[in-house]
């Protein structure tokens, strides 16, 4: 379902408003658009990504962001041709970005400023007066990427490293470098690492800025602060860009998801708390107020009262949007086109109304003007964690340092990292995904990913059978598992003390050590006594410091009873 500013028929209901407030006030389903997994907003049209890995776009199409050839406007969503298994969506002003399950990207739509990274600020064709590519072409030499997330003329890649590419528009600092690009362009047109990020688990992209959400909770931005968008706790005076390099927000921690729009940023926390900072001309933060006097802005990220057990949130132009636990949406800031979805346009609003009309939505995302919203099932996805030692599993919308729950659309794709507390802790993944790279799950089911840190631990033995009859040896069965990534166990076998006969000297008994055993281990031809199993799981990083151990015992076969 979409609303807002409909001049270009972004909306995606078939039609583009001509009358009135161009804009369409309410929600109400695109027009042909089902089994979405994520939405992806420029600014003035859309993306959504399908669960079958195919992409319909609609809208405003000058500089070819529709990716379908031409440059004509089309209000109807329609596939892009050549565009499959991707797994994520991203949009800036006229340009758009999408990443493919093997890591590497499409893009397609205007090339001002580089921003497909094509390494030039040339496309391969012209789009009204522009350089752009009317069709899907690769980002080249760029892969292994988990995430993409996209500006107004920039594009920004979360590598499974934890490292961010930047490319694009650099007037503002996009690029990270706090200044702007030497040269005619002012652009970076091919990708670069944005300096000092590492441990990066997700990443957002403003109107002239990005952010990155490290694995501890923290958050690094960088760009235009000349109205406090960074929330340092002041703006950088005119002159020159008026930007900075990676800097951290004011006070800002235990942060488990970041958006940022127009001119502002939203920080959903770990206790479901929002805090908030920027531009705050239409009350876009939800503080109750407008901000009218310097920079139109509070520089420093401040709690939004009004809400609590956030799910996800959502910053816009100057709008913004919160998704509750319960499938329902709330909106506050500007609303001159209708974007907060209450049927009206107008007056803004200063804190957090409910959007009527909205029930069981999975996810959102909003643009300039826009607000879109998935409606249907969700499913849950579960990050659990073994080994004795300690790290974070983070991605877009997920940052868990113990077990932790969450849902998301049906048939989304979560990319995954692993960022260990000690460096080279990371065991490896087990569930869905295995190995020690990015896990990348689909959930078109409830999904359970643990990621070990460190040797194992846990070994347990679950079953012992004595197997044998009365006269004869007997034959032992244990069986064992351990939770986690887990590439084998250890076995040990201590026996009992042989009887001493009397005038002979007991020979010396060699000590018992741990040997490569199967998951079910079985010794033949025990004797009467007194046993003692023990067993450790192994991974890459080492052996559980704790086996696991049982004592049993085989009982001494009786005498034959006479009559």
């Amino acid at each position: 379902m979409g609303w807002g500013y409909n001049a270009s028929g972004q909306v995606g209901i078939g039609v583009d408003s001509n009358g009135g407030c161009n804009c369409i006030p309410a929600p109400v389903p695109l027009l042909g658009v089902a089994e979405v997994t994520e939405l992806a907003a420029g600014y003035e049209f859309g993306l959504a990504l399908r669960s079958d890995g195919s992409v319909m776009s609609w809208g405003y199409n000058d500089s070819g962001e529709l990716g379908n050839g031409s440059t004509d406007l089309d209000a109807t969503p329609k596939p892009v041709a050549g565009v499959a298994n991707a797994v994520a969506v991203a949009a800036g002003r006229e340009h758009a970005l999408v990443l493919l399950a093997d890591g590497t990207l499409l893009t397609w739509g205007k090339n001002e400023v580089g921003q497909l990274g094509l390494g030039s600020a040339t496309g391969p064709e012209t789009c009204t007066t522009v350089q752009c590519a009317k069709r899907p072409v690769a980002v080249p030499g760029v892969g292994d990427v988990v995430a993409i997330a996209a500006g107004n003329d920039a594009s920004y890649a979360l590598l499974a490293s934890g490292t961010v590419l930047a490319w694009g528009a650099g007037e503002n600092g996009e690029a990270g470098t706090g200044a702007a690009p030497v040269g005619s362009c002012k652009c970076v047109p091919s990708p670069v690492a944005v300096p000092g990020i590492g441990g990066a688990v997700a990443i957002s992209g403003g109107q002239q800025g990005a952010a990155a959400l490290l694995a501890d909770g923290t958050v690094r931005a960088w760009g235009r602060n000349l109205a406090g968008e960074l929330g340092t706790g002041s703006a950088s005076p005119p002159g020159g860009c008026s930007c900075l390099g990676p800097v951290s927000p004011a006070g800002l921690s235990g942060v488990r998801q970041i958006s940022q729009g127009g001119g502002h940023s939203l920080a959903l926390l770990g206790n479901g708390l929002v805090q908030s900072w920027g531009v705050n001309l239409n009350g876009q933060l939800g503080i109750g107020s407008e901000s009218a006097v310097g920079c139109f802005c509070v520089a420093t990220p401040t709690t939004i009262g009004a809400l609590s057990d956030v799910r996800k949130v959502d910053a816009g132009g100057d709008h913004s949007v919160a998704l509750l636990p319960n499938g329902t949406l709330t909106a506050w800031g500007e609303n001159f086109y209708g974007q907060l979805g209450d049927g009206t346009t107008g007056p803004n609003r200063l804190t957090p109304v409910p959007v009527p009309g909205v029930a069981g939505a999975s996810d959102t995302v909003v643009s300039l003007s826009n607000t879109f919203v998935i409606v249907g099932p969700s499913q849950t996805l579960t990050i659990a964690f073994a080994g004795a030692g300690a790290g974070t599993v983070g991605g877009p919308g997920v940052l868990c340092s113990s077990n932790c729950s969450q849902p998301f659309p049906q048939g989304q794709v979560k990319a995954l990292r692993a960022e260990p507390a000690a460096a080279g802790q990371f065991a490896g993944w087990s569930g869905p995904c295995t190995g020690t790279g990015a896990c990348q799950v689909r959930l078109d089911t409830d999904a359970t990913v643990t990621a070990t840190f460190g040797p194992p631990k846990g070994t347990r033995i679950t079953e012992l059978k004595l197997i044998g009859k009365r006269k004869k040896r007997k034959k032992a069965i244990l069986r064992f598992t351990a939770p986690g990534a887990v590439t084998g166990f250890e076995c040990l076998l201590r026996k009992p003390r042989p009887k001493r006969r009397k005038g002979v000297k007991s020979p010396r008994r060699k000590k018992p050590r741990f040997s490569p055993c199967a998951s079910v281990k079985t010794y033949k031809n025990l004797g009467p006594g007194k046993y003692t199993f023990k067993v450790r799981a192994l991974n890459i990083l080492g052996a559980d410091p704790e086996p696991a151990k049982w004592t049993f015992r085989v009982p001494a076969a009786r005498a034959k009873q006479g009559r």
